[in-house]
């Protein structure tokens, strides 16, 4: 019995069970009608649109539409559209649970790479950090998939296989416009570490390969395919762009530096600083702490925590939504790294009761934290996570099976990743051309009121725009006269 206990490797088990919490809670949500238009429903309606050699649009989202790319120059849709015809509104999810896994992967094999023994425990502390947890939780970002491909891009570079390295950067660049911003700092903090001294001139020209990829696209690509003049998805409290932004920061540092720490939205009814301070707990808990042993892989933080602690969105902010995936990637390969560098006899049971630190909180996360998110949406080990507290699913499915296929439609925010398989979708209460309305009276209404969502039901109905097909459970369809 003892040779057979021995023979189980716990690491690989406790890996598999993280990535196994990770399918419950994302593909459950997307089962449940808890998945939303942005992005999922977006971006898998623009996987449907490219499949067909039509242009993406922002109009699922937006009453003035652009192409997709000048909202965010996400490339990866493009080579992930067959998908669609696959796995159907469940694609971009699935993509982004086997980027785990090969992130996984790519993690053990630089760790070791990198003389880590312990590199296995990673994998576990890992998929079980809370980042994670709160990017698998809110439908798809394709920087979730990038952030997964940075070990493997390091593994390429200390490999010296300098062609796989070069073709990995580019695909990750194409990821999000911000990426080359976030791979740069990266690359300049890992300059620093004598594992990579070798590999210098490529780091080097590959962070300035990132940065201007970045620079480019959001200056000079992203404004001209959008008609506008400026980069349109700066939400920043300081200026109007990314120039404003530097300028500001060199010429009134302390003032730049209090807006990073303080509270940088003093009109916000959220507790802005307590927030902040928060996702500094949790950074520094969860492992940021070793850090100081090597303060210059913080630079690798600096564009991360920078695009959290100054934007408008107070969500975006803190420690909820999918915006610490990088800071998750990171940490697991800095962590073990720099553990593996300690004077220390026991280092894998430094690293254990490093997992162990950081999954107290996860649960933490899960169980209550100052920046609000739906804690349904991440406790899988409760039942309210697998059933709807306002529609039942039973109901919705039945519903939804009487909307017409192809025809375009607008519906709630919850039910439209459900109907991307069509070329005009729209998010109520844009309806533009929509054959059919398909709503429900759900306790999240967003991006309006319920009392709106009434209102211009209502009125759409009293001047003869659109007629009732079916009202049952909650539920409405409309078709146009």
């Amino acid at each position: 019995m003892k040779a057979i206990f021995q023979k189980i490797d716990l690491t690989f088990i406790f890996s598999v069970l993280a990535f196994i919490v990770l399918v419950l809670i994302s593909l459950v949500n997307h089962y449940n009608y808890e998945t939303f238009a942005l992005d999922l429903g977006a971006y898998t309606n623009a996987l449907y649109n490219y499949i067909h050699l039509e242009p993406a649009t922002t109009a699922v989202f937006e009453e003035q539409p652009k192409l997709l790319l000048a909202d965010h120059f996400d490339l990866y849709l493009v080579f992930f559209s067959p998908l669609v015809y696959i796995f159907g509104s469940y694609s971009l999810l699935i993509v982004q649970l086997i980027a785990a896994i090969i992130g996984s992967i790519g993690l053990v094999k630089l760790l070791t790479k990198l003389g880590v023994e312990f590199s296995k425990f990673s994998v576990v502390y890992f998929l079980s950090y809370f980042g994670v947890i709160s990017a698998f939780s809110f439908d798809y970002h394709s920087n979730v998939i990038a952030s997964m491909l940075i070990p493997w891009l390091l593994v390429f570079l200390l490999n010296r296989n300098l062609f796989k390295y070069y073709t990995l950067l580019i695909f990750l660049l194409i990821s999000k416009e911000n990426f080359g911003l976030i791979l740069c700092f990266v690359l300049i903090g890992l300059a620093f570490e004598k594992s990579f001294k070798e590999t210098r001139k490529h780091i080097y020209a590959s962070a300035l390969i990132s940065i201007l990829f970045s620079a480019i696209v959001i200056i000079l690509i992203m404004p001209s395919i959008g008609e506008t003049a400026t980069y349109s998805n700066y939400q920043y409290s300081i200026g109007s762009d990314f120039e404003s932004l530097l300028f500001y920061a060199f010429t009134e540092p302390l003032s730049f530096l209090g807006k990073i720490f303080g509270n940088h939205l003093p009109d916000s009814k959220f507790p802005v600083f307590e927030i902040k301070l928060e996702m500094l707990i949790f950074f520094f808990g969860t492992g940021g702490l070793l850090l100081i042993l090597r303060p210059w892989l913080l630079i690798c933080f600096l564009p991360v925590f920078l695009q959290k602690f100054l934007h408008n969105n107070v969500n975006i902010v803190g420690v909820g939504s999918h915006y610490s995936i990088e800071i998750a990637i990171l940490l697991a390969i800095f962590c073990p790294f720099i553990i593996s560098r300690l004077n220390f006899p026991k280092q894998n049971v430094a690293m254990i009761i490093l997992t162990i630190l950081s999954f107290g909180f996860t649960i933490r996360f899960m169980d209550k934290t100052v920046n609000y998110s739906p804690k349904h949406l991440v406790r899988f080990y409760q039942k309210m996570h697998y059933v709807r507290p306002d529609i039942g699913r039973a109901a919705i499915n039945s519903f939804m099976k009487k909307v017409p296929d192809k025809v375009s439609v607008s519906a709630s925010s919850n039910l439209l990743p459900h109907l991307i398989c069509r070329k005009q979708l729209y998010q109520f209460p844009i309806i533009h051309d929509a054959e059919y309305i398909v709503i429900g009276d759900f306790k999240n209404s967003f991006p309006i009121s319920k009392d709106e969502k009434s209102t211009i039901v209502d009125s759409l109905i009293s001047n003869s725009l659109y007629r009732i097909i079916t009202r049952k459970d909650g539920l409405t369809l409309l078709q146009k006269e």
